[in-house]
């Protein structure tokens, strides 16, 4: 049963580890979490059954399975992550116990099989976990390890365990200042690793920060220089209809009627040809988005209603965030599927933003993988809708996803912008 309970330590802590290094590439569909919670019970049951020569195996297979369950990585990613936990689970617990062998003078080195003791070690893991896996959640950390940084820390965490499994299988012929020596390497490269993925995350925040400034700036870039050809296009079409008002005039004055009904016929449709087609929401940013997206994609038109102001208490940035991913969700798959059209209706209700997205659908969609991204820059661009659920949970709203039998609408719901 000791044995057992050590097993059931490991699975927890391999379960925290994935959290912790990867939540930002987990499935949020609840099946998946239920599958998990089916294999897990069945691993119980194995390990109850089965000798205690299987739970290692039994183990091992289970972290798989949850690693390539959860996970949203390509396959190769996914083995290269499940190494690096099983590496990282057996560094914890080894060189946490050759520090409380070395310090506290537990017999968990130099025996290695005192299953009590092992429990103990384990259970001061698994708290270590979840106090960083809180402030991981506290603070919005994102880890996106790309593949080299995670064959990195495989290596240099996977030398520090060949190196305590020899300590471990030559100890009676290690000097003990060696071993205090190497305890002490194990602290420091504990740091290091955790400075690393900190490192990481403050990157990968400040490259989203970044984005969403350049983005920012591009857009309304875009529709300066939009609006100022539009501007261009409205006076020499002011131009052109003056000098008409005359022709007009003259064929009036000679009582050419007749000549003069053509010449306004004529005129209606040369004018409605060149008059520019102005996007007003009432927002110069939500126009901006709109006027960008537009020239992305030409080929699709952006249908928009509703009317909202510019003085709303919602970052700029995270409004331009929002609707950029949603937006540009909608258009990457009208364009590969061949539909022509995208809505966007965007409005105030009260203190309430309501943001809905449509677009049409060729075949039912499971939205429980748009967690996942298809695009190749699956580091970079793989937060999108990660960040979009991280702005609206900000402003106390919500963005879920409706289903007809030729659509689907991203419907948003942000609070407190009023």
């Amino acid at each position: 049963m000791e044995q057992l309970n050590t097993v059931i330590f490991d699975i927890v802590i391999e379960f925290l580890l994935i959290f912790l290094l990867y939540s930002d590439t987990i499935k949020t569909s609840l099946y998946k979490f239920y599958t998990c919670a089916v294999i897990f019970f069945f691993s119980v049951v194995l390990l109850y059954v089965l000798p205690n020569i299987a739970s290692p195996l039994i183990d091992f297979f289970l972290e798989m399975l949850l690693v390539f369950i959860l996970l949203t990585d390509k396959w190769y990613n996914k083995i290269v992550s499940f190494v690096l936990v099983y590496i990282l689970d057996s560094l914890l617990y080894q060189a946490l116990a050759l520090i409380c062998d070395l310090i506290l003078g537990f017999p968990i080195f130099v025996g290695m099989n005192t299953v009590k003791e092992k429990n103990i070690i384990k259970t001061i893991i698994i708290l270590m976990l979840a106090i960083a896996l809180f402030i991981k959640i506290r603070k919005k950390y994102h880890f996106s390890l790309s593949l080299k940084n995670k064959i990195f820390i495989c290596g240099y965490t996977g030398t520090i365990c060949i190196i305590l499994s020899i300590s471990q299988l030559y100890q009676n012929l290690i000097n003990s200042y060696f071993l205090y020596s190497f305890a002490l390497l194990c602290i420091v490269s504990s740091g290091i690793i955790l400075a690393y993925i900190i490192s990481l995350s403050e990157r990968n925040i400040n490259y989203e920060n970044l984005q969403k400034q350049t983005q920012y700036v591009n857009i309304l870039k875009h529709y300066y220089n939009e609006t100022k050809e539009k501007n261009l296009e409205i006076r020499k079409l002011k131009h052109d209809i003056k000098n008409q008002v005359n022709v007009l005039s003259q064929l009036l004055e000679s009582e050419n009627y007749k000549e003069a009904l053509n010449y306004i016929d004529s005129l209606k449709k040369h004018t409605l040809n060149k008059t520019p087609s102005i996007i007003d929401t009432g927002n110069v940013l939500v126009n901006a988005i709109i006027m960008q997206k537009q020239a992305e994609y030409p080929d699709i038109k952006i249908i928009s209603k509703g009317a909202i102001r510019n003085n709303l208490t919602v970052n700029d940035y995270d409004l331009c965030s929002i609707l950029n991913n949603l937006l540009d969700n909608a258009l990457e798959y009208s364009a590969k599927n061949n539909f022509s059209t995208v809505w966007l209706n965007i409005y105030l209700e009260a203190s309430v933003l309501l943001i809905d997205v449509v677009n049409n659908i060729s075949a039912p969609i499971d939205i429980s993988k748009f967690s996942s991204t298809t695009k190749a820059d699956s580091i970079n661009h793989g937060l999108g809708l990660a960040i979009v659920k991280e702005t609206v949970h900000y402003y106390n709203g919500s963005l879920k996803y409706e289903l007809s039998e030729s659509q689907i609408t991203a419907k948003v719901r942000l609070f407190t912008v009023a």
